[in-house]
Formats: structure tokens, C-alpha cells, sequence
């Protein structure tokens, strides 16, 4: 099934209360702090809410409720921003976003101390969730954290039996020397077959370029213009627009192969053996007009049935989405 990640994430405020990790509010903030500090490169915004997002996901995999501070997704957007060229956004983030809490160091003694006092590990088992907690936090460049965090990636290598190398972690490499792209869309574009470049030309599909900040491939679909072109007739059941879905993945599909495989011999040689498959984000960007005016459905009241049938185009993809958005 498709996975979302969106309600997985618990973000613990200082006075306890607690609330749902947005995207959209996260990029909102950083968007604040990059149009303070004078900066324009605001598709930065985007990269870092998604990568976060990546990173916060896979500690909750096992069905549980990961609950992070504030602190804890504050630190990491102000670590990336320093990392990736923008020092000034981070500063102007810091400011408005400070607040006092306590925090601990990564260090070996501190995440010991955390994992071994919170959870009641010893020996071996102990040993091992430490060794992946610690090489965690190193990947995410983290120098002080909020307990919290330190205690939920322990419970996570605890809970599974995966290890660090198994889950991919933020990948933060410097500012691009050329753009803000890894991938352009034109070279995407140039390698595709004319039938794929018909959807692309019609807006059915649209993608975009792989960001060397946050490496991902995201698609849009527009399931309106779809039953438009292919000429359907309203009102419309999913059972009418499901047999239409194995022709639209096998375009979705070919974009994807091609992205993999420019994105492969794109990679620095130290970079192959990094964390797997770039994962995949998915947007009906007219779903919403799609069950208004082609199922007479009110929205967001279809939300449930339209998500359940596009589980028939998931099915029929590479690999499976990471985010599917229906607007």
C-alpha cells in the first residue's frame, strides 16, 4: 500500500503539548527566516521539510508513535542550513525560533547514559542500539540534542532488528556550484519516449529536477486532464478510471528508470554506496476538482475512496511511493 508518512510524526512542544508534523508549516518557517536574511533560494525550503521528514519516518516503521521535540527539528533545519552555504538563514532561523530546553551531547557517554537509564538495556543488546544510535546522530551532524531524540532512535534499533545502514538519513552535501539542480528537468526530459512526452507536454505528468540538497524524484499527476483526454464521461466510478491507471504507470515508470539511471552516473564513485533508491513523492494535483466535478463527490469527503483507488496505480510502479498528496 501506499506508505504516508505525514501523521507518524509527534512534535512535543516545551510546555508538553503536542502536535502533527506538517510540511507545509515547516516550510513556511524556513521560507521566513531565508526572505529575512535576504536570501531568494527559497526551493531550499521544500528540500530541507522533506529531507527532515525522510529522516524522522523510518523511526517509526515498527507502527509506534515517534514523538520528537521542537528542539530536536529546530537544531537539525538550523545543522542543514549551515552545512548546505546558508549560515545567515540558519542564524535568522535561530532567533526565531528559540526557546530554552534541555539538551545533552552526542557524545558516546551521554547517548550510554540516555539509552541505558531510559530503556534498561545491558550487555549486547545494549552495545548494538548505542552503536546505531550514536552513528545516527553522526549522520545527521548533530552535536546537542534534546534527550528525546536520542531516546526515541533507541527504541527504534531496539524494536527492529535494522541497523543504521539501513535506514537512509538526511544527505546534506554542499551548495551547488551550478543551480539549484542535480538533475535538470530538460535532461530528464530529453531521454524520455515521445509517448511519455506527450502526458509530460499535456500536464498529465509533470516532474521536476533531482536537488543536490535533498536527491528525490517527485511527480505530479493530474487525474482531471487525464479523464479529459481520454474522453470519459461523468459521473465517473473508479471502476471506470482504474483500468486507464496501468497506461499512466508504465509513464510513470519510465520517468522513474531514467531518473535512477542519470542519477546513478551522475554520482561521485564515494557516493555509491550510499542508502538505496531515491524515494518517490507523488502529487494528484486536481484530485479535489477530479471528485467535484468528474464522481460528483464532495471533497474532502472522497479523500478515503480516491486514495484507495489510486492503490491500483501504486501497484503497478517501480517501487513504492514514500508521500502521496492529493490536493
Amino acid at each position: 500500500m501506499i506508505k504516508l508518512c505525514d501523521s507518524a510524526i509527534t512534535i512535543l512542544n516545551p510546555d508538553g503539548s503536542r502536535f502533527v508534523f506538517e510540511l507545509e508549516e515547516l516550510q513556511s518557517r524556513i521560507i521566513k527566516s531565508c526572505l529575512a536574511a535576504g536570501i531568494r533560494d527559497v526551493w531550499i525550503a521544500e528540500d530541507i521539510s522533506l529531507s527532515i521528514e525522510y529522516a524522522l519516518t523510518p523511526a517509526t516503521d515498527d507502527g509506534s508513535e515517534g514523538v520528537f521535540t521542537l528542539l530536536d527539528l529546530n537544531s537539525i533545519v538550523v545543522k542543514i542550513l549551515e552545512q548546505t552555504g546558508y549560515p545567515e538563514v540558519a542564524e535568522h532561523y535561530r532567533i526565531q525560533n528559540e526557546f530554552g530546553i534541555e539538551i545533552v551531547k552526542t557524545d558516546l557517554d551521554s547517548v550510554v547514559d540516555v539509552i541505558e537509564n531510559q530503556l534498561g538495556l545491558r550487555g549486547d543488546i545494549l552495545s548494538k542500539v548505542v552503536k546505531d544510535t550514536s552513528k545516527a546522530l553522526e549522520l545527521l551532524s548533530l552535536d546537542d540534542v534534546a534527550p528525546s531524540l536520542i531516546l526515541e532512535l533507541g527504541k527504534h534499533y531496539k524494536a527492529t532488528n535494522s541497523t543504521v545502514d539501513e535506514v537512509c538519513s538526511i544527505s546534506v552535501p554542499a551548495t551547488p556550484e551550478n543551480g539549484s539542480e542535480r538533475l535538470s528537468f530538460n535532461s530528464i526530459y530529453a531521454g524520455i519516449s515521445e509517448s511519455t512526452k506527450k502526458f509530460v507536454e499535456s500536464k498529465i505528468l509533470q516532474f521536476s529536477g533531482v536537488s543536490p540538497l535533498y536527491p528525490a524524484i517527485k511527480i505530479d499527476l493530474r487525474i482531471a486532464k487525464l479523464a479529459n483526454e481520454l474522453g470519459l464521461d461523468t459521473p465517473l466510478t473508479e471502476m471506470a478510471v482504474i483500468p486507464h491507471f496501468y497506461a499512466v504507470a508504465q509513464h510513470i515508470n519510465e520517468i522513474i528508470a531514467y531518473i535512477d539511471q542519470l542519477y546513478t552516473e551522475s554520482k561521485p564513485e564515494s557516493d555509491l554506496d550510499d542508502c538505496g533508491p531515491l524515494p518517490i513523492y507523488l502529487n494528484v494535483r486536481d484530485m479535489s476538482t477530479f471528485a467535484k466535478d468528474w464522481m460528483m463527490s464532495s471533497w474532502p469527503d472522497a479523500h478515503g475512496c480516491c486514495e484507495d483507488m489510486l492503490y491500483y496505480l501504486e501497484r503497478d510502479l517501480l517501487r513504492g511511493i514514500f508521500k502521496l498528496q492529493l490536493t
